[in-house]
């Protein structure tokens, strides 16, 4: 990983660490990180609006560890979710581990992924999204 990808990566996490951390954002990191739902301990899970590739989205929460990025790729056509990685992050934005994933999910528009599909379809105008 290049300097500055790394430190943009840092940068980023820096600010997730704050709004996951604090529970609020200004206005300028609230349009980047969409808040979509919290996970079983409670803390915000939040879709990075500014990390979207095609149908490719990024949740990030916090975790035991420091915090959790779970990469997903949607077949809007089909409303079908694959989660394909996971990776965990320090609070500072160290990696921590990382590990490949071609794991199904069933679509759920209530869950944190469904609703992070949900943006990403209607983003790209994917027909009856």
């Amino acid at each position: 990983m290049s300097k500055n990808m790394l430190l943009k990566k840092i940068t980023a996490f820096t600010l997730i660490s704050g709004i996951l951390i604090a529970g609020s954002a200004n206005a300028q990191q609230a349009e980047r990180f969409l808040n979509m739902g919290t996970n079983k301990a409670g803390d915000a899970i939040l879709l990075d609006t500014q990390d979207i590739e095609g149908t490719q989205f990024k949740l990030i929460t916090q975790d035991a560890n420091g915090i959790l990025q779970v990469t997903f790729n949607a077949a809007c056509g089909d409303s079908q979710l694959t989660m394909t990685k996971i990776e965990t992050f320090s609070a500072s934005g160290r990696p921590l581990e990382e590990s490949e994933s071609n794991k199904q999910e069933t679509f759920d528009a209530n869950s944190a992924s469904g609703k992070g599909m949900i943006y990403v379809c209607r983003k790209i105008h994917a027909r009856g999204w």
